[in-house]
């Protein structure tokens, strides 16, 4: 039985979906790649520009041209967001067929980001506000821990479903609609990948842990540290984009397969 649930999950499904897709699972790597230039590159020069404008501190300037400078920069990092992701979407429909790339959309695309994420923001911190404020100062980041944590797990699941079914169907507010009901009265079909990336980590960090314990009885373990520290922020790094990566996959075949056949 196990065995055949494992033939038939969507997490197999998802594996050989991209093994099956080289072509088109290395272009959106590499759009992956060119989103983490643009992002950087973009933060250096908001930086650099928030330096320029902001020469006393901050103290002095009055709350409207912060507020207006943070703003503009969230909202500009939304489109570049964006437009990469827009386009990694395409290459996963192709997946499934032949289709062209169409910017004709992307506006629809660049709105409905607007409209989530700008939502999720205000709703983390109207229930930080609420919460916050009447709670003692002592518990104030358990309480926090306590939003962020079911508050991440549905944002999450709530931005993947909404693309997924952005691809597929053209009206926002159907979109939203769809997602909100998948998100709330669906968790079973989409849980898994949370658990699957737990216990990942889970593996991981007890390597690192048993790695780190034998290096300690070296003798020169501080020489190798630095080293060994270094190594290990850019394989946690590796492994976050992969899971990320094999996710965006997972979201979008469930949905399709499960939600939008009729």
């Amino acid at each position: 039985m196990a065995i055949k649930k494992l033939k038939t999950s969507y997490f197999r499904q998802t594996f050989y979906l991209l093994k099956n897709n080289k072509d088109n699972a290395f272009l959106i790597f590499i759009f992956d790649v060119w989103f983490f230039a643009a992002l950087l590159l973009f933060t250096n020069l908001a930086e650099s520009l928030g330096i320029s404008l902001f020469r006393q501190p901050l103290q002095s300037y009055s709350t409207a041209p912060l507020m207006a400078f943070i703003l503009a920069y969230y909202l500009i990092l939304i489109v570049i967001y964006s437009f990469f992701k827009f386009i990694v979407l395409h290459y996963l429909k192709k997946m499934f067929g032949s289709e062209k790339i169409n910017f004709k959309r992307f506006g629809s695309f660049l709105l409905l980001n607007f409209i989530i994420m700008l939502s999720l923001f205000g709703i983390f911190i109207a229930l930080n506000g609420i919460l916050l404020l009447n709670v003692k100062s002592q518990i104030a980041p358990y309480v926090f821990l306590l939003i962020l944590v079911p508050f991440a797990f549905f944002s999450y699941a709530i931005i993947n479903i909404a693309h997924s079914l952005f691809v597929n169907l053209t009206k926002i507010r159907e979109i939203l609609e769809k997602t909100i009901k998948i998100a709330f009265t669906n968790i079973k079909s989409y849980g898994g990948i949370y658990l699957s990336g737990i216990i990942i980590f889970s593996i991981y960090f007890a390597v690192y842990y048993l790695v780190g314990s034998a290096l300690s009885k070296i003798q020169s373990y501080a020489m190798y540290f630095n080293i060994y520290l270094k190594v290990f922020t850019i394989l946690t790094g590796i492994v976050i984009y992969l899971i990320i990566f094999f996710n965006r996959a997972y979201f979008y075949l469930i949905v399709k397969e499960k939600f939008l056949k009729k």
